[in-house]
């Protein structure tokens, strides 16, 4: 037969199959074979993310935990690849998600603050939306909290649908997917935050006996007291997770179900660690590291560098997993993309090291940058005068950590585990692997010093080359028209000088001597530094005298660092009270946080500003800011003041 007879059958053949085709396409309820959903999606996979809220990877079973039952999460682990090395950039979601929907370092684009929304660039899209541009139906289940001020646009761009009623099924026939579902029973509102009775309704009589956790059995973590009351917070934490698992596996049932386990590609992990007090919203390992699986169908095996059911040192921070999508399913990875791609054609190397950090979260300070080699963490902690567990109510309204400060009240703690409640060592090295539970500090081990120099300088390296945005005070932060593009301004954004400063230590002489001449430095930065690091020790005369001349600084935030300084450690601190509690009034709610900030952590002179943590909530009440979450940082601060103090009333949600 000619070639003009076989093109003429084909075209025949065609046109007796359409029909078919069309009927088969046509029945969107009917479920799909695995060679016509291959076939109609051009042999692309589709791809299912399962994110669980804060959960570290020894409180998974597959990662080593016996008293945690999670056989659905297990099954992926055990039967796909697991990484024992993954960490989220934050130890809070809202700025981990800003990381992975952008595949940015919150650093550059100054969206490190916890429920914060700055203007980030245009050219900054979400990795779905270049998902969907290979054609791919994107869905979310439901969970955002993108962290800044275009959070709107980009769900609009990346996602087909974004809700608690999203999944695959609402896809064209034979479209390839990509869906995301949050899981949200093993959040710390869960595991802490609502009253106990919440739990057991919700949570506890949720699951089948055989699922349930027993306090009188379970394995206490070493940091915790082990007692009564801490046994049954702690199996409220872990059967929270047992239920997170259970809707794992309804998930799993419906995409099984539905035809489509063999054509889909599995990713789980946590958002970030575990909602423990020493956990989550602390730069640690266990805020930071989070446990993290691939599962590939046989049909696409192929795809995995790893073979099923193996583990893998590879080191993965959430930059990494946009750029791993992208690569996955043929897309081309923007440049500005950080992270870089586990899969696909793009496939790099893993890096030698990877950078967290933790900022401000709800109403509590901090700056604190750790880098590590999934091994071992060193964290540098810039404002160590706060503790690890700072005074933050979504926290302290938790029955945990009102068992926590009673036992410290009754001296029942042991030094480790009052550790969260102690002004914090400037710099820690903690083995993860050798010492999960981080009660070991390397700091001053001999055998560590050259890796100690090593993560140091790599720690200086990285903070220089993001130009780290945070190192500037939010009141100033707040104010910019563009962040991303601010930080490249060496003379109006002094990085370099104002790290040298925040490291200079005032309980030497000599480095306390420049950090005096430093509150008269031209640059507001240095001066805010200096003024920082001079309230972390006890005052003399000469320093003193600084602090008060300093209350006169136009600049906002060094007269409120200076005032904080004098009412902690200064006899004679009415002036600077009166400072505190102007700005706490200001209308200006980054000023206002501030000053609430420097009372709450004024020692024994916070008693002095109850009247002022009385008013600032009758002000907002009466004339609440533009910022609703700032509202909230600045009542949960005043109203957590007033309640350790003993003043006021249980803190409740």
């Amino acid at each position: 037969m000619n070639i003009m007879g076989y093109t003429l059958r084909l075209l025949l053949l065609i046109l007796c199959l359409t029909p078919q085709l069309q009927a088969q396409e046509g029945g969107g309820a009917q479920v799909q074979s695995e060679s016509e959903e291959r076939r109609n999606t051009a042999a692309r996979p589709n791809v299912l993310w399962i994110t669980i809220e804060d959960t570290s990877p020894q409180f998974i079973g597959a990662y080593g935990n016996p008293d945690v039952h999670t056989p659905n999460v297990d099954r992926l682990v055990r039967e796909g690849v697991r990484f024992n090395r993954a960490f989220a950039p934050a130890p809070v979601c809202a700025v981990a998600r800003n990381a992975l929907i952008t595949g940015v370092s919150p650093n550059k684009t100054g969206t490190g603050h916890h429920r914060s929304a700055y203007p980030i660039p245009d050219f900054i899209r979400g990795y779905p939306a270049y998902v969907r541009d290979q054609g791919y139906y994107t869905t979310n289940n439901s969970k955002t909290d993108y962290n800044n001020g275009r959070a709107k646009e980009i769900i609009a761009e990346s996602w087909d649908e974004s809700s608690n009623q999203a999944g695959w099924w609402k896809r064209a026939p034979g479209q390839p997917f990509f869906s995301v579902f949050n899981i949200f029973a093993s959040h710390q509102s869960r595991t802490m935050t609502k009253p106990r009775v919440w739990y057991e309704k919700n949570i506890l009589d949720s699951l089948p006996d055989s699922l349930v956790t027993s306090a009188e059995t379970l394995h206490m973590p070493p940091v915790f007291r082990d007692s009564p009351e801490m046994r049954e917070h702690m199996a409220r934490v872990l059967n929270a997770i047992n239920y997170a698992d259970l809707q794992v596996g309804e998930l799993l049932d419906r995409l099984e179900a539905d035809g489509l386990r063999d054509s889909t590609i599995i990713f789980f992990y946590a958002d970030h660690g575990e909602a423990v007090p020493g956990g989550k919203a602390t730069a640690t390992g266990l805020g930071y590291q989070v446990p993290f699986a691939i599962w590939f169908p046989e049909a696409y095996r192929d795809l995995s560098p790893w073979a099923p059911g193996s583990a893998t040192e590879e080191l993965v921070v959430f930059q990494d997993l946009g750029p791993t999508l992208i690569s996955l399913i043929g897309g081309e990875i923007p440049d500005y993309m950080e992270g870089r791609a586990m899969l696909g054609s793009a496939r790099a190397p893993a890096d030698d090291y990877i950078f967290t950090g933790r900022n401000r979260i709800d109403e509590t300070p901090d700056l604190a940058r750790s880098v590590t080699d999934g091994r071992y963490l060193y964290t540098y902690n810039f404002l160590p005068q706060y503790p690890i567990l700072k005074p933050q109510k979504y926290a302290f309204v938790g029955d945990i950590v009102q068992t926590i400060l009673a036992d410290d009240r009754a001296g029942r703690l042991s030094e480790g585990q009052g550790r969260i409640l102690r002004p914090q060592p400037t710099e820690t090295l903690f083995d993860l692997q050798q010492d999960p539970w981080e009660r070991n500090n390397l700091i001053d081990d001999a055998a560590q010093a050259d890796r100690l120099a090593r993560m140091r300088e790599l720690l200086t390296e990285r903070v220089l080359a993001e130009r780290d945005l945070h190192f500037l005070p939010e009141v100033a932060l707040a104010e910019l028209a563009m962040p991303y593009e601010y930080r490249q301004d060496r003379q109006a954004y002094p990085l370099e000088s104002a790290l040298r400063t925040a490291r200079l230590d005032p309980r030497s002489s000599e480095e306390r001597g420049q950090l005096i001449d430093s509150l008269g430095a031209a640059s507001p930065l240095i001066r805010y530094w200096a003024a920082t690091a001079l309230g972390r020790t006890p005052l003399d005369r000469t320093t003193e005298s600084a602090l008060n001349d300093a209350l006169e600084d136009a600049h906002p935030t060094v007269a409120m660092l200076a005032a904080g300084a004098l009412v902690r450690y200064a006899e004679d601190h009415g002036r600077a009270a009166e400072v505190l509690r102007n700005y706490a009034l200001d209308k200006n709610q980054h000023r206002a946080l501030t000053a609430l900030q420097q009372m709450q952590y004024a020692g024994d002179a916070s008693r002095e500003f109850l009247s002022v943590y009385r008013e600032k909530l009758r002000q907002l009440e009466t004339d609440p800011g533009e910022n609703g979450n700032m509202d909230y940082n600045l009542r949960s601060s005043a109203e957590t003041s007033i309640f350790l103090l003993g003043e006021g009333p249980p803190l409740s949600y």
